[in-house]
């Protein structure tokens, strides 16, 4: 099984549209990075619009919001009467949309993870690419440091990947509980993985695309996770 094949047949649940709640940490960088009225947001790996709905209700501004699995966005343009352009796209490849055109692109959800390690470079450059100069990016991703056993867990599966001739980072690490329920398989060959960074690399590969981060945030509790907000 892959990442697309886990999301659609799988994680159903991300489809779901939960009332367009947003988290605390999205609440609090929502109020204070999204200062414009009438303005261009994109949102990344929307799933079933739940991000997407809260920004419409509290921004007047254009929103573009898509995902790579057809399903989630046939529940999102469903769920109700909206103007959001929901659309299916792959976040490496966004040749149609527009160069230098989102004042906001946001990547929240840790989408950035769930893409295959060797494409997360051009999605970020796609990301940076649709974002007008001096637009906001924000962000979420997985902190390997966070967690600590993982180091342990990649030491055990990179003996077997060797063994098995897996072509796998250690970081690409596979889910430990799917739909809240402990995956008994993670240490079966080809299982469907996340990308967990190391904190001094996310922000290596932010800069280098040509990124300013104006933040970084991380929440109580919540060490697995980090939020970023960086300028174009």
């Amino acid at each position: 099984m892959n990442n697309y094949e886990l999301y659609k047949n799988v994680l159903t649940q991300w489809g779901t549209t939960l009332s367009g709640a947003l988290n605390k940490e999205e609440s609090l960088l929502f109020n204070k990075y999204i200062t414009q009225n009438k303005c261009k947001i994109l949102e990344a790996g929307c799933g079933g619009g739940r991000i997407s709905f809260a920004l419409e209700d509290s921004y007047n501004c254009q929103l573009d919001s898509f995902d790579y699995i057809d399903d989630f966005i046939e529940n999102a343009k469903a769920h109700r009467d909206s103007k959001i352009n929901f659309f299916i796209a792959d976040a490496t490849n966004l040749s149609m949309l527009e160069d230098n055109y989102y004042d906001y692109t946001v990547y929240l959800q840790r989408i950035i993870d769930f893409i295959p390690y060797s494409e997360i470079q051009k999605a970020i450059s796609e990301a940076y690419r649709v974002t007008k100069k001096g637009g906001v990016m924000i962000c979420s991703v997985l902190n390997y440091e966070g967690r600590w056993f993982n180091p342990l867990l990649s030491f055990i599966l990179g003996i077997l990947r060797n063994i098995r001739k897996e072509d796998k980072t250690k970081q690409e690490l596979p889910w430990l509980r799917i739909n809240g329920k402990p995956n008994y398989k993670l240490f079966k060959k080809d299982q469907p993985t996340i990308y967990w960074f190391r904190r001094n690399e996310f922000t290596a590969l932010l800069k280098s695309t040509g990124y300013e981060i104006i933040e970084e945030y991380i929440a109580d509790g919540k060490e697995t996770i980090t939020y970023y907000v960086c300028i174009k």
